[in-house]
């Protein structure tokens, strides 16, 4: 599987520049304007302007390993929608559907399918759906939380002032709107996302911008330099990756509407075929309402551990009380005849 560990650096690009263009504020000339200047404007705008909205993102992959090695090839098709809202920064609110099916080297399809709910107190989530990867996850470990919603409290501090509004974040909020993320754009006509007219844009992502940006945000985040060797892998990595596809505009509001797109792969001695990604965003600056969900439990991850699901059944058995008969046992004074038994067995073995 660690062939393939490169896609997830592609993945996050794609979510990065896709869902971050989500409002332009753009006036007059719409898509007369040089599209470097839209794009870059868009994303810039997304930061400071779009506070929530609904949102889908889905990625449909065929991608083929060395050749003799396992696995020689993964398919998957993934869903993610919902809703999103950092309007209060110290209490987001997000909704999350998933829906996932995939298998590698023609094996059996699996499953996955649940939601997550977040209110900015509580991790709400459910887990629907999700077969055994051929072994892999056990049914043992996830048979007793199927279905039924669990809940669990968000530290407390997660949140804070301090941490959302730390100087570091407004940093790569500035990185983020002076970054040219692509190039080669193209002004390509007149399309329909989610029921909205939109210009379209021809789009290829920018490998050197991206490892700019991945540099510089790095520094902020961690206060120190890249080393040269570090630069030199990151860019190697992002050699094997070619993002390109259509970012669209609104024609009523030029705030973005999302992104179709391919992402083709391709790493020596490792994974290479292509990712078809979609990812769209409307109903931008609406109200987000959480709809906590009725009679969840409270989810201890201890359940999880040593290697395997514990029943919640036998939490409650370790955390009632021990029966006073049990103590009183443990707390009465050893019958003698046992003392010289193992006196004698002491000796024996001395001799």
């Amino acid at each position: 599987m660690k062939k393939f560990k490169i896609l997830s650096i592609a993945m996050m690009l794609v979510v990065l520049v896709g869902l971050n263009g989500c409002s332009l504020g753009l006036k007059g000339d719409g898509p007369d304007k040089e599209p470097k200047e839209v794009l870059k404007e868009a994303i810039s705008n997304s930061v400071e302007n779009t506070k929530s909205s609904e949102y889908e993102f889905s990625m449909d992959a065929d991608l083929d390993g060395p050749e003799g090695e396992s696995p020689e090839n993964i398919k998957f098709k993934f869903n993610l929608s919902g809703e999103l809202d950092h309007t209060d920064l110290t209490k987001p609110k997000l909704t999350m559907k998933v829906d996932g099916t995939g298998n590698w080297d023609n094996g059996e399809m699996q499953e996955l399918m649940g939601e997550l709910r977040l209110d900015g107190e509580y991790l709400y989530f459910i887990v629907e759906k999700i077969t055994d990867f051929e072994g892999q996850f056990p049914t043992s470990m996830y048979e007793p939380y199927l279905a039924k919603w669990w809940k669990m409290a968000i530290p407390e501090g997660t949140f804070s002032e301090e941490n959302v509004l730390a100087p570091q974040n407004k940093e790569l909020k500035q990185l983020v709107k002076g970054t040219d993320f692509f190039k080669n754009a193209k002004y390509a006509g007149i399309g329909d996302v989610k029921g909205e007219e939109v210009y379209k844009y021809e789009v290829t992502l920018d490998r050197q911008a991206v490892v700019t940006f991945l540099v510089e945000s790095a520094k902020i985040s961690t206060g120190e330099d890249a080393s040269e060797s570090e630069i030199n892998e990151l860019r190697e990595a992002l050699e094997t990756i070619e993002i390109s596809g259509v970012f669209y505009v609104s024609t009523a509001d030029m705030t973005s509407r999302g992104m179709d797109g391919v992402l083709e792969l391709e790493v020596k001695d490792g994974a290479n075929g292509t990712v078809d990604f979609s990812m769209y965003s409307w109903n931008h600056n609406k109200d987000v309402v959480i709809e906590v969900p009725e009679g969840a439990e409270e989810f201890d991850p201890m359940m999880f551990l040593f290697g395997g699901a514990m029943d919640p059944s036998m939490m409650e058995d370790m955390e009632a009380p021990m029966d006073p008969s049990m103590m009183e046992d443990m707390e009465a004074p050893m019958d003698p005849s046992m003392m010289e038994d193992m006196e004698d067995m002491q000796l024996n073995v001395e001799m």
